[in-house]
């Protein structure tokens, strides 16, 4: 026979229960006596761990409903919990509770959850949470080529291909991978704003641009730039319970769906980083890159 729904409904929150609390011995449709009734009871699921040599016993109810759980059935479970002598109390509900069941609950000091799950079942949930993502990098830069005598730049080429060399003369790569790779290694200022005289290579070094080579030093000013996007990241797998007193999520374990930085350019909302978030972002993602090839800039040669 098909297990009854309800019954499902019990197993999934006694599989979350024991993937949030491994080391406690948790049972789904467990049987205690009553310490005042002496009768049996019968618990959807208990969890008992060890402290020393005290045993604690927290039961938990489930309510398989179509609507909100009321203070009725609060009130019943209470007189339960109380019965069998429980340390702490939980009601886990598909459909929420009752404002009053709420407050009644929160009176008794009982927890109210509801299942936050993704897996292939009747209480999956779609679950998305805010974020922010902060991209930080080289909006715009220029170099100073600085020679301790007179020397020749050529016009023809763009100056960030040009080839840099040691004093040996070995090719040590062009201007605009020294650059990058130097804030690749997060040796650059990272702060937005204008940063002058930045020395992204060893120097002295030598430049050959018209057949003769060329000893100087070189300098590069930074404009670095922060963009910050808020946005929604969706979760494909989640396994946890919703406070719904707190409004907190309780998991162990999350994983989100891919993040593409070029769709949070896109469709997140730019937020200027000295601009209230307006959310409480559930992580933060800081991207550190260079935006791309200068638009019109020119070095200055000395």
């Amino acid at each position: 026979m098909d297990v009854p729904k309800w019954k499902r409904f019990e197993e999934l929150v006694g599989r979350i229960q024991s993937e949030l609390a491994p080391d406690s011995r948790v049972t789904v449709d467990d049987r205690i006596i009553g310490k005042r009734t002496g009768a049996e009871r019968q618990i959807d699921v208990s969890v008992r761990r060890m402290v020393g040599q005290f045993e604690l016993l927290i039961v938990i109810d489930c309510k398989d409903y179509a609507k909100p759980i009321d203070v009725k059935d609060v009130e019943e479970f209470m007189g339960l919990a109380q019965d069998v002598g429980a340390h702490k109390a939980a009601m886990v509900s598909a459909k929420g509770f009752s404002a009053t069941a709420k407050k009644r609950a929160e009176d008794a000091g009982i927890e109210l959850y509801r299942v936050l799950d993704s897996g292939d079942h009747p209480w999956r949930v779609d679950v998305s949470i805010p974020a922010v993502c902060e991209f930080t990098g080289i909006k715009v830069f220029g170099v100073k080529f600085a020679g301790t005598g007179r020397f020749a730049l050529r016009t023809d080429i763009d100056w960030r291909e040009i080839e840099v060399f040691d004093l040996d003369e070995k090719p040590m790569g062009k201007i605009k991978e020294l650059l990058h790779q130097r804030w690749n290694d997060r040796a650059l200022p990272e702060d937005a704003g204008w940063h002058q005289e930045q020395e992204f290579v060893q120097n002295p070094v030598k430049i050959n641009t018209n057949g003769e080579f060329y000893v100087m030093t070189l300098h590069a000013s930074l404009l670095i730039e922060t963009r910050r996007y808020v946005g929604d990241v969706f979760l494909k797998d989640i396994s946890g319970l919703l406070d719904d007193l707190k409004g907190v999520a309780i998991v162990k374990n999350i994983t989100s769906e891919s993040i593409e930085f070029s769709e949070v350019e896109r469709s997140w909302k730019r937020v200027p980083v000295d601009e209230e978030l307006g959310i409480q972002p559930a992580f933060i993602l800081r991207a550190f890159d260079v935006y791309g090839r200068p638009p019109g800039w020119s070095s200055a040669a000395h």
